[in-house]
């Protein structure tokens, strides 16, 4: 459920990490961020800074992802 919120940060990566944790009160933090692949406004200034950079878990390039996105 999307609500109005002070702060809202979304961590896409954090070197190769992948991980999924769920604290005591519901919240959720997964690395690398499980929809980044998915969404336009993240992968085109993603792919500007850094297009070489493997996604841990796809195995694919950001430039690659964002290939895939205009498709």
């Amino acid at each position: 459920v999307y609500s109005d919120r002070l702060i809202d940060i979304d961590l896409l990566l954090y070197d190769d990490l992948i991980l999924s944790v769920t604290s005591p009160s519901g919240a959720a933090l997964n690395l690398p961020h499980p929809l980044m692949a998915e969404r336009d406004f993240v992968m085109r200034p993603l792919t500007e800074i850094a297009p070489e950079l493997v996604h841990p878990v796809l195995g694919k390039t950001m430039k690659a992802l964002l290939a895939q996105i205009e498709e």
